[in-house]
């Protein structure tokens, strides 16, 4: 059973351990000597489905856990088959987001070539990439909220050996639809192109029907992003069984979690509570939208779990935001995105809490005064008359 933090406090049996550098989940030790999970208050935003803590809970509990993670692997890729409308063949199960990244790019990539990635990334693209000695360039489109096939396109060389795209954008929210998709696949078909549907419960929207036509795609997605830690999700791929078939080649030893795969299976079979989630999210950022333009911010939803705003200082403000426990990201270090700050979003009164910070900021914090705005004086095309327009 999840025990909570008081509880834990109470027995004297408390670990502070940390697990991963993501949203912290922590361990609490009962009278069975069994670890068991809780959530800490306002950790998370969404709750997780509650069979979701239950299959955890038994899983860690199972004494035959061996047993347990071969029945899971079965009953999770017949599920994944289900979920996503394609074969077992077309589904590869991976261990995590950035393994799962890991596997495409060092199967179909190595020294000397080159991987294009459409501008705003996670910071784990460059990174991937430089340990295995492949060059990395970056395409920046006219807007960071604006897909622009032609941009990559344009891009594109003899060098290039895969393109990296997030739909959606986790950064800006910004978003490909299938024809764009299948014109890049089409277009750049030397290249593998990776799609990272990561937070595709989220979107709704997905490109796994052009697995079957277009032999160069790949699809990521993680199952419960943002709403377990780490080391409870998983990744995996879709795409074609040959493309698949050299991955696992490479990398023939990645597998998920065995209590990663029991939460899936649980979550797959709450997708109803988890599409409710997620509906109440959106309603919650359109919310926060209108609220938050009050103070005279400009806010942007995106089709993920964040909403942008606009702020003078992005520093102050994410600093401020985070001081009071609301989960925020200073975007002013990715290109295009200097003067915005990420607001995760969850639950109404999470929501109310964030109206309720921002009453209690300094307005100069997101506010650009009048003083510190450029003035741009626009001379006459006419003669040299030093006329001021």
């Amino acid at each position: 059973m999840f025990i909570s933090e008081e509880e834990c406090h109470n027995t004297g049996r408390y670990n502070t351990m940390y697990l991963s550098d993501e949203p912290k989940f922590q361990y609490a030790y009962t009278d069975q000597k069994k670890e068991i999970p809780y959530i800490r208050p306002n950790q998370f935003l969404h709750s997780p489905p509650p069979g979701v803590i239950k299959a955890i809970e038994e899983f860690i509990q199972n004494s035959n856990q061996g047993i347990a993670q071969d029945n899971n692997r079965w009953r999770l890729n017949d599920m994944l088959t289900r979920y996503t409308g394609l074969p077992p063949s077309a589904i590869r199960i991976s261990p995590y987001r950035m393994t799962a990244i890991d596997s495409i790019v060092s199967t179909f990539a190595g020294p000397g070539d080159e991987i294009l990635i459409v501008s705003p990334a996670p910071d784990f693209m460059p990174e991937i990439c430089q340990e295995h000695g492949i060059g990395v360039k970056y395409c920046h489109g006219y807007s960071p909220f604006t897909s622009e096939p032609s941009a990559i396109m344009e891009s594109c060389n003899e060098n290039t050996k895969i393109i990296y795209l997030a739909n959606p954008n986790e950064i800006s929210g910004m978003v490909f639809n299938n024809e764009e998709i299948k014109l890049l696949s089409e277009y750049c078909n030397r290249a593998i192109l990776i799609v990272d549907e990561a937070y595709y419960e989220y979107y709704g929207e997905t490109s796994s029907e052009l697995v079957r036509r277009c032999d160069n795609l790949v699809l990521v997605r993680s199952l419960i992003e943002g709403i377990l830690p780490v080391e409870y999700r998983f990744s995996y791929l879709l795409s074609s069984a040959a493309n698949l078939a050299e991955i696992s080649e490479r990398q023939p030893d990645a597998q998920a979690p065995a209590v990663a795969m029991a939460a899936g299976i649980a979550f797959l079979e709450n997708i109803d509570y988890i599409t409710k989630q997620v509906g109440l999210v959106h309603e919650n950022i359109i919310y926060l939208c209108s609220r938050l333009r009050r103070f005279g911010l400009s806010c942007r939803p995106t089709p993920a779990e964040h909403l942008l705003i606009k702020v003078a200082h992005p520093e102050m403000v994410t600093s401020f935001l985070n001081s009071k426990e609301i989960f925020a990201y200073d975007l002013s270090g990715y290109a295009q995105m200097e003067d915005y700050v990420s607001i995760i979003v969850g639950a109404d009164s999470y929501s109310e809490k964030i109206i309720g910070v921002f009453e209690e900021m300094p307005d100069w914090f997101y506010r650009e005064s009048p003083l510190s705005k450029k003035v741009v004086l626009h001379r006459s095309a006419e003669a040299n008359t030093g006329a001021i327009l």
